[in-house]
Parts: structure tokens; sequence; C-alpha cells
């Protein structure tokens, strides 16, 4: 008998990268929500996650898409109060005239925690 192996075909590897995509995706919420709570890899997430959300940031006088509204969303659902994706550079008063939303154009964004006072935002 002939022990014969079949290498991976097409379907497999299709099913990895599939895999992997969704991943990286699914664990979008649980990584800022960790971070938010530990107030440990915040620049951690920002890096990692910085193509997706860098890919999906309105252009400069465009209004978010649903698909980054659904991403804001899912990140900070579970986070701790007062963590947001911000444009690096941008203001926290940004997401005060925008519903919550940053309205920058592609940029480094940051996972970060802003503290809203009565006397105006610090970010932190």
């Amino acid at each position: 008998m002939t022990d014969e192996r079949k290498k991976p075909g097409f379907a497999f590897c299709a099913t990895i990268v599939a895999a992997v995509v969704v991943g990286y995706f699914a664990l979008l919420g649980p990584c800022c929500w960790i971070s938010s709570r530990t107030g440990w890899g915040a620049g951690a997430v920002s890096r990692i996650y910085q193509p997706v959300i860098r890919l999906l940031a309105p252009d400069a006088d465009g209004e978010p898409g649903w698909l980054l509204k659904g991403l804001l969303w899912y990140s900070e659902a579970g986070a701790k109060h007062g963590w947001y994706w911000l444009p690096d550079g941008g203001s926290a008063s940004d997401l005060m005239e925008n519903d919550g939303l940053p309205n920058q154009g592609p940029a480094n964004w940051l996972w970060m925690e802003i503290e809203w006072e009565s006397s105006g935002i610090q970010m932190l």
C-alpha cells in the first residue's frame, strides 16, 4: 500500500484565507474592549487595525460609510466609556460635531481614551 497525501487544494487555501479575514474583523471589538478596560495595548490595537480603519475612513469632505459606522460601533460597544477611534492630529471636538463619528479623511487613526469635561475635552 502506498500512503499518498494530497496537497492542500484551492478550496482549503480559500477557507484559510476567509477564516483569517473574518477573524481579523471579528477580533476588532474584543481587542478594543480589552485594551480600554485594562489600559494596556491601545497602541497595538491602533497599529494592527490601522489598515481597515484607514481604508474605510471618509474623505475629507465626505461622511463615514455604513461599514465604518458599524466597525466604530462594534469597537465601542463593549469598551470602557470614553474610548474612541480618533484621527491622529484631529480634535475630539470633531466627534462632538459629527454625532460621535470622525470626519477626517485618510490619516493615522488612534484608539484612545478621551475625557469629556464640562470646560472642554482632554485627550488622555
